[in-house]
């Protein structure tokens, strides 16, 4: 039997509970009115309300965490779709489908304004709280189950509220409800809204970001608001309480009118969500083509802090890198990256230049006709303006990173350390091949070409930076859950990914522990493996590769006399020095000493570890120098407290020896990165150099071109003044020549760049402090004497500095000259 049939024949008296329903019969009040439902008006009161679940489903799936302003307008605008148009509309056309009586227009049903618009408040302000409790991170599963109950009672009341509430505003009508429909509308309201709530919350937490599973939970949710509407509507009863004018029953199409609206609305919404979504991840994925600065950070769990959309918060250095030469890669090898790896370790040194570089960015993409959105951060240059092709992509980096800092609402300096390493994206190679080169400790380049290239800022957060950064918006996520979604956005394997993001994890932990002071004696191994095209390679542990490998032999300075009995075994391989002390312990008998036993004890106790680390195969060859280092030892500020004595075991391995199997452990670094971070970190005493340096090669080239920006700000103005001059001589044939222009203006047009610096600023934008002498000759005369690198951009001055030796300098030292004794 269909649905209006039986809706047709259901008859009530108030005596047998049955009427008969007869066109002819005119009903009078306190009469009860048969109905029966219109059967397309319910299929378009449940696309009403998919249209606002869907909408409801998809700004949750993209709300952001926090307690920003937006986050809870974007709160309130989910509780607005669902209450206002999943609901609420869906109730009005739903109603409309009730047909009363014979289908006499003064029959049906009339509603009180009062009642209709409370009854859309009220689910409005539950799903408020609804959606704003279901947000809450708990990591009991007992708990988070109960808050998903709770969330579905409080939803399926609100519906069930919505319902009576909107019924009671029947004007012309009493409506009586058996009570076995009620409860059965409020377990349909209140199980389908746990289920579809849960479900969603669930795949939320997990990542599980499918269109078609969102699309089930709205569907689940649309079935619980019509399920409940519609098993209430069944068993209602009419009784007629007044008969309205003739005009009353026209204003029941009113809320039909608003609610299709805003159902269409909210149809159009989810398509636009849609459109964007897919917009979102075309930008995403060129950006993969593109040099990428990046942040990842890790919380106590291993947990990585993401955007709401899953990926990694990043800004774009440059569109790519202007290589030099042919064979030329940008990678932890390449000057620039010394440069940025300098700059991050003190961004003071550059903090105040940011503005000017972000001035000078804009204006070349402007006027070199190209788009700023693409060419701003491009490392193209101009031959005649720039005495560095990198210059701009430097420029870019220090844009790129503060901008960063403002995405993550955070200073500058407080952004994190640089990682090591970079990161290629966008690849075209089959994905074993990379995960073998990175497995055997290759570098990505020789197996893999990408488009693009990715730096880090790795950091380990505590909880109240935690606490910073979910107020502003960010979310924290299992890798495993979002490796998926980054590794899209990056265009790589999710396996190659997965190798990588694990060593930044690693090298996230490392440099967030504090390290303990390196005091007393050390041996320290120096291997050093010669390059054609490049530096050396030097063997180092493969967790800290801004180190060497080291063992300490004991937590005290030595004294005069072990210092001389060590000196016995100057250019003695570590296999020769070994054996003697092994010949020492097996006549044990013979030596008298007891401080001499002790001391070959330690000497062999060391050396035994320094073998298990090196093996014997890299040990065994490297020459021992007796000559001390006394020096402040470490990779970190932490490490240099008090001075430490180190010892030497060097050897430069001639290029044309056969290869070496790595230790387990050890990897192979350049030689000019490990001598640079040892120079360059957080807290070292060289930053004030840096800083000179830094504003001498950037301060005479930003004070040109801003020099040049006044110059073509004052030409376009003379233009338009010579324009509106001309257009008010013609009028009144009066010709006035202007001084000013003439020979204020034009003779700026005619004059050099290097002039219009000379007048601005005499000094040539070089920073210069108290230690500095600066030696040289400016074109207005002033003797300058400075020790910068020559910049030629308005002011010659040549910078000398040299810097500080540390351990591995001196290691390096003892290699060279032993190499070269060992060649004469």
């Amino acid at each position: 039997m269909s649905l209006s049939r039986f809706a047709t024949s259901y008859k009530r008296a108030p005596a047998a509970n049955a009427l008969v329903v007869d066109a002819d019969r005119h009903y009078a009040t306190g009469d009860t009115v048969p109905w029966h439902f219109i059967p397309s008006i319910i299929v378009a009161s449940f696309f009403a309300s998919l249209s606002g679940t869907l909408l409801t489903v998809e700004l949750l799936q993209r709300k952001r965490l926090g307690k920003s302003l937006m986050s809870r307008v974007h709160l309130f605008a989910c509780s607005v779709s669902m209450g206002l148009i999943g609901i609420w509309c869906m109730h009005f056309i739903g109603n409309r489908s009730i047909s009363l009586g014979n289908g006499e227009s003064r029959l049906q049903l009339v509603y009180n304004p009062g009642y209709t618009g409370l009854s859309c408040v009220l689910p409005v302000l539950g799903l408020t709280v609804v959606f704003q409790i279901a947000e809450i991170s708990i990591n009991s599963f007992v708990f988070r189950r109960l808050l998903d109950t709770a969330c579905g009672l409080m939803a399926g009341l609100s519906i069930v509220s919505m319902h009576y509430v909107g019924n009671l505003g029947a004007s012309n009508y009493t409506l009586t409800y058996p009570k076995r429909y009620l409860v059965a509308a409020c377990i349909i309201a209140v199980g389908d809204s746990t289920i579809a709530l849960a479900l969603f919350f669930h795949l939320k937490e997990r990542w599980i970001n499918v269109l078609w599973k969102r699309f089930l939970c709205a569907l689940l949710l649309a079935v619980g608001v019509c399920g409940m509407h519609f098993t209430a509507s069944i068993g209602c009863r009419y009784e007629l309480k007044r008969v309205p004018s003739e005009e009353a029953p026209n204003a029941r199409n009113i809320p039909v009118i608003v609610a299709a609206t805003m159902c269409f609305v909210a149809a159009v919404s989810c398509l636009m969500i849609l459109f964007y979504v897919q917009y979102r991840n075309t930008i995403l994925a060129n950006r993969a083509q593109h040099m990428m600065l990046a942040c990842a950070y890790f919380d106590e769990h291993g947990n990585i802090m993401v955007t709401n959309e899953g990926t990694l918060p990043s800004q774009r250095i440059a569109k790519r890198f202007v290589i030099q030469k042919f064979d030329d890669h940008f990678g932890i090898h390449h000057p620039v990256f010394f440069w940025i790896w300098k700059v991050s370790n003190d961004w003071a040194s550059v903090m105040d230049l940011i503005p000017r570089m972000r001035a000078h960015l804009h204006r070349t993409s402007v006027y070199s006709g190209q788009n700023t959105a693409t060419s701003s951060r491009s490392s193209i240059y101009d031959e005649e303006s720039y005495h560095d092709s990198t210059i701009l992509f430097r420029e870019g980096y220090c844009v790129a990173a503060a901008d960063l800092a403002e995405q993550l609402q955070k200073p500058l300096d407080q952004i994190g350390p640089l990682y090591d390493q970079v990161l290629g994206t966008g690849l075209l190679t089959a994905y074993q091949n990379g995960i073998r080169t990175l497995d055997n400790g290759g570098s990505q380049q020789s197996a893999i070409f990408e488009k693009g290239q990715l730096l880090f800022y790795a950091r380990r957060l505590t909880c109240l930076e935690m606490d910073h950064y979910i107020a502003a918006g960010f979310r924290f996520a299992p890798f495993n859950r979002v490796e998926s979604v980054i590794a899209n956005t990056m265009q790589i394997p999710v396996g190659l990914l997965a190798i990588q993001m694990q060593r930044v994890q690693d090298y996230a932990y490392r440099v967030s522990v504090p390290s303990p002071p390196k005091q007393g004696t050390y041996f320290v191994c120096f291997a050093a493996l010669a390059r054609i095209r490049d530096s050396f390679r030097v063997l180092v542990p493969l967790d800290r590769q801004d180190d060497l490998p080291d063992v300490q032999v004991s937590p005290h300075n030595l004294n005069t006399g072990q210092l001389d009995y060590l000196k016995r075994y100057t250019g003695w391989t570590a296999e020769r020095v070994i054996r003697d002390l092994r010949l020492k312990e097996q006549n044990w008998d013979v030596l008298e000493d007891g401080e001499e036993k002790a001391f070959i004890i330690m000497l062999r106790t060391a050396l035994a570890s320094l073998t298990t680390k090196l093996g014997e195969r890299w040990l065994m060859d490297l020459v021992f120098c007796a000559e001390p280092t006394m020096l402040r030892y470490g990779a970190t500020k932490a490490q240099r407290d008090g001075m430490t004595m180190v010892f030497g075991f060097t050897r430069l391995v001639d290029i044309h020896q056969p290869a070496r199997k790595l230790p387990a452990g050890l990897t192979l670094a350049n030689w000019d990165l490990v001598r640079m971070r040892q120079h360059y970190y957080p807290g070292c005493n060289d930053h004030g150099r840096i800083r000179r340096e830094i504003h001498a090669e950037f301060g005479p080239l930003l004070t040109k071109h801003e020099a040049v920006a006044r110059s073509e700000d004052r030409r376009v103005k003379s233009r338009k003044i010579s324009r509106t001059r001309s257009a008010l001589s013609e009028d009144s044939d009066v010709l006035k020549p202007d001084s000013w222009l003439e020979g204020g203006h034009l003779e700026a047009r005619r004059g050099s760049i290097d002039s219009i610096i000379e007048h601005s600023q005499p000094w040539g934008g070089i920073l210069a402090t108290t230690n500095t002498v600066i030696e040289g000759r400016s074109k207005s005369g002033i003797e300058l004497r400075n020790l910068t690198p020559q910049v030629t951009a308005g002011a010659s001055a040549t910078l000398k500095t040299k810097e500080p030796k540390t351990y591995v300098d001196c290691l390096y030292e003892q290699a060279k000259s032993h190499a070269c004794r060992s060649m004469c």
